[in-house]
């Protein structure tokens, strides 16, 4: 019978739809700056995640799109160590208006973990 020792697929994508589910914030220190940032994850879009950083953070002038850095992911769920994961910066874009006028999103892209 046809399918029926049919073996699924298992998914292939790196990135996870959960990821926003599963942590709360990312813990991470641009190059060149001294300081380690933590920043709340937030959901913005269904294939991503991303961070709001402000406009006159030191983050958003040492950071580029494309730059791959090791962020340390904290999970919700209490007594539980963050989880390294090399993430890269799919773009930074400026909100023009809103609640969040002035401010930045950047997206991100877990690579590996």
């Amino acid at each position: 019978m046809p399918g029926k020792n049919r073996v699924l697929k298992q998914e292939s994508r790196v990135e996870r739809r959960e990821l926003a589910d599963d942590f709360s914030s990312v813990e991470f220190k641009p190059s060149g700056l001294t300081m380690t940032y933590q920043f709340k994850l937030r959901d913005i879009s269904p294939r991503g995640v991303g961070i709001l950083v402000n406009e006159m953070s030191k983050v958003i002038e040492t950071t580029q799109v494309g730059d791959v850095l090791d962020m340390s992911y904290y999970p919700k769920k209490e007594m539980k160590l963050p989880i390294s994961m090399k993430t890269e910066v799919k773009h930074i874009t400026k909100h023009q208006d809103g609640r969040y006028k002035g401010n930045y999103i950047m997206g991100l892209f877990v690579l590996e973990s």
